[in-house]
């Protein structure tokens, strides 16, 4: 009777241990539901075609580089004769800013133009980078 006794007790602690958590069948970690966000309340991040990106290495962003992007973009839109929409996002103590571009005002022709002729007015300035069809990381 002692036997049965343990045997029984044993099983039912076995049954009654195992289902009071439910586990993934392929991880072994407890599974935890979340309430899922509704389409309406989660927001998709905005892509961006181009970000340029001033940086700082301790000693405040490099102005000359700044001051070429500047001056390139506005003549870009000067001569082709469009204004470019662009977002200025400040994110550090020294100066750090990002330029961020939809580029949607500008037709195919000028949109690889002004991409091409941006990188390489700004190819032999090294605090300064480019990112293509991107997040505004700094965006806040």
């Amino acid at each position: 009777m002692n036997t049965r006794y343990l045997c029984t007790l044993s099983l039912l602690l076995l049954f009654f241990g195992c289902s009071a958590t439910k586990r993934s069948p392929n991880s072994g970690i407890n599974q935890v539901q979340y309430k899922s966000e509704s389409p309406k309340d989660s927001v998709s991040p905005v892509v961006y075609n181009l970000i340029v990106s001033f940086f700082s290495t301790h000693a405040g962003i490099d102005g000359k580089a700044r001051a070429k992007f500047l001056d390139y973009k506005n003549s870009f839109e000067h001569f082709e004769m469009t204004k470019i929409g662009v977002e200025e996002v400040h994110w550090g103590r020294e100066g750090e800013i990002d330029y961020c571009m939809k580029l949607e005002e500008l037709y195919a022709t000028q949109f690889v133009r002004f991409i091409d002729g941006l990188k390489e007015t700004m190819k032999d300035f090294k605090s300064v980078r480019i990112y293509e069809k991107s997040i505004c990381l700094h965006k806040k």
